[in-house]
């Protein structure tokens, strides 16, 4: 099951999870109530935590891919932040599984501010040609959002500007995609991006993923396929990919597309590791959760999580494109390759991640 149709799954069934919720708060205060004849005045002072126990944990057995570390009741734990340690989703000092930092934000709001430098921009997509015959298509991010660019706020889309490549693409006849420094973001805007570039019916990824039914929550394993052709646009393209240390996320789902599901060539060094992607549930006046609802792996069932997926041939970042040229253009020489500017290649500071959007408002229309 693809992001896409997860999406569309949760969105059909998320206003039931409300009524859940209505009535498990509803059992919170008659506890209280009862618990304490005669005292309503202090009940306010203690409520708010029991209903945030409730709804940490209820969203917890609901969504998280780590059922087996939840308690049987939110009411074993001292607080939410107890709930969130014993899961224990933390991959290099990050806790994933936890409220969101209220500094990031993914609503209409800007949410961060990025000062450009000079010969570099806001634009997250863009492509340079190499040779006659072959292009660089460069992807910074997934990460759809505003940025503050010379004074001014400036949203980016990061599938329009992807499409915005199309007519440039299409004058070569081979691609080098380079997702170095590409620290992840939207799986729906990668999953887009899958789905122009290789052709229908091409499996490429397995999960282990939580999907919700009105009558239960489960974890199923899942194998990850493109359902339609390929844009006319990459039809026949050969590929090679560009990785770094730093090529993390929603980046290493597009590096498996082309690694495992069309035999891409891979350069650079080995990517950062991080096979699991969340939702962030926004929620009112109360902080914002991440939760862990997906665990990835490579076609053959290899856990690539924390431990970074190789590249086909190591190479030192200064010579990366050169061996990936060559492949793709055998009587190619080091001359005849139009290296992108170095400026161009400044890290893209970015908020990374892989992520699916879920917002509590929905839970009341």
């Amino acid at each position: 099951m693809t992001p896409l149709q997860q999406s569309t799954m949760q969105h059909n069934t998320i206003k039931m999870w409300n009524h859940l919720y209505r009535g498990l708060t509803g059992i919170v205060l008659a506890i209280a109530l009862i618990g304490c004849p005669g005292c309503s005045p202090d009940v306010n002072n203690t409520m708010p935590d029991n209903v945030e126990m409730v709804s940490v944990w209820q969203y917890l057995k609901k969504y998280s891919i780590y059922q087996d570390r939840i308690k049987d009741s939110p009411f074993l734990y001292s607080d939410p932040a107890a709930m969130f340690n014993e899961i224990a989703d933390t991959l290099h000092n990050v806790l994933y599984t936890s409220y969101v930092d209220s500094e990031l934000e993914y609503t209409d709001k800007p949410y961060k501010k990025t000062n450009r430098i000079q010969g570099n921009s806001s634009v997250k997509v863009d492509v340079f040609p190499l040779t006659d015959s072959v292009c660089l298509l460069q992807i910074k991010s997934f990460m759809n959002g505003w940025e503050y660019v010379d004074g001014s706020w400036v949203y980016v889309d990061v599938y329009k500007e992807f499409t915005n490549t199309f007519s440039e693409i299409n004058k070569y006849s081979a691609v080098v995609v380079d997702l170095r420094n590409n620290g992840g973001g939207d799986l729906e805007v990668t999953d887009l991006i899958i789905e122009d570039m290789l052709p229908a019916g091409i499996s490429y990824l397995r999960s282990k993923e939580r999907t919700i039914s009105r009558e239960t929550a489960r974890t199923v394993d899942s194998v990850w396929m493109t359902k339609r052709a390929a844009r006319s646009e990459f039809a026949n393209k050969k590929f090679a990919v560009l990785i770094d240390e730093h090529s993390a996320s929603a980046s290493e789902v597009l590096l498996l597309a082309l690694k495992d599901g069309i035999r891409a060539p891979v350069f650079g060094m080995k990517s950062y590791g991080k096979g699991i992607g969340q939702i962030h549930l926004t929620r009112r006046d109360r902080p914002w959760m991440r939760i862990s609802f997906v665990h990835f792996y490579q076609l053959d069932g290899t856990d690539y999580h924390r431990v970074g997926i190789s590249p086909d041939i190591q190479t030192a970042r200064d010579s990366t494109i050169f061996y990936a040229v060559k492949t793709l253009q055998p009587s190619v020489q080091n001359e005849q390759i139009n290296y992108p500017s170095l400026k161009k290649y400044l890290p893209h500071d970015t908020v990374g991640g892989m992520y699916k959007i879920v917002d509590e408002r929905d839970l009341t229309e």
